[in-house]
């Protein structure tokens, strides 16, 4: 008794969370698209990291555009605003100016790697109904287009984020370009016949490592997110 209920209980929830429909369903090719994230960003060096070195939570959002090539195949792009990088943490520093000692103690690093990118994506769909497994992968061109780096010391012996603060922030406007691979597999949900919310953790590793002026080292970044995207179907 108990496995035809367990039996009858999948078919029902799979019936209703994934409906079948025998109509046909008019294609709306062009869709415009908004997405955020938060992002755990990471780097691979040429020379070898230390333990002091740790990921950082940086973000990416943007829009996109997209063309349905079937009902399940779709290609898209956009751009997207994206901060990459990676902490650093230190035992013991001197900060000094002059002569004066104006710190000495504990502190951290935080590498800001400011970037606009551009991705080239292809999405294929699974099931017909309201709720949809996504699978995209694509390659992003990434512009970094700024580089800082904050100094962190602790405001007092706790060791919470709150408890650090900034004291001081070092600039270069330099410019470098990468190319990305990213694949993700997540859901969508149909809120209509034009309107889709979705959810895809993707990785992104880049194949092409940079460097800049407040770095010793060539990088390559990479980062693992959780993408909220909006969607909106325009005929």
């Amino acid at each position: 008794m108990m496995k035809i209920y367990l039996t009858f209980s999948i078919i029902l929830f799979v019936t209703i969370a994934f409906p079948q429909s025998t109509e046909p369903i008019k294609l709306k090719r062009f869709s415009l698209g908004l997405a955020v994230s938060p992002d755990m960003a990471y780097i691979n060096a040429r020379e070898s990291l230390s333990k002091n070195e740790t990921p950082r939570l940086g973000i990416t959002a943007g829009g996109s555009f997209s063309f349905d090539i079937t009902k399940r195949f779709s290609a898209e792009t956009g751009a997207a605003y994206s901060l990459k990088g990676y902490s650093s943490k230190s035992e013991y520093t001197v900060l000094t100016y002059g002569s004066e000692v104006l710190y000495e103690g504990e502190s951290r690093f935080r590498q800001n790697l400011n970037c606009l990118d551009v991705p080239l994506q292809f999405n294929y769909v699974f099931f017909n109904g309201k709720c949809q497994l996504i699978v995209n992968t694509g390659v992003v061109w990434t512009h970094m287009f700024h580089h800082s780096q904050d100094f962190l010391v602790p405001t007092n012996g706790v060791e919470t984020i709150r408890d650090w603060v900034t004291v001081l922030k070092l600039h270069t406007p330099y410019a470098s370009n990468t190319i990305s691979s990213t694949v993700g597999v997540g859901f969508r949900f149909a809120v209509s016949d034009r309107m889709s919310l979705n959810v895809i953790p993707t990785f992104q590793y880049a194949w092409i490592p940079i460097n800049t002026n407040l770095m010793s080292n060539d990088v390559t970044p990479y980062s693992v997110r959780l993408s909220f995207g909006f969607k909106y179907s325009l005929f």
